[in-house]
């Protein structure tokens, strides 16, 4: 996810990109939760990318 979302060499950065990695993996499980839990008040795509 480090590369896909921050363009991290996992390569040449390996802490950094478990990091980052570690990042976007809980933010990704916290919106899956939401929509799971309640999906009629969980942020919508566009309020994820303006945010």
């Amino acid at each position: 996810m480090a590369g896909l979302f921050e363009q991290v060499d996992a390569a040449a950065e390996p802490e950094r990109a478990q990091r980052v990695g570690a990042r976007y993996q809980a933010l990704l499980t916290g919106v899956v939760a939401q929509h799971l839990i309640d999906p009629t008040h969980a942020p919508r795509a566009e309020d994820l990318g303006d945010g």
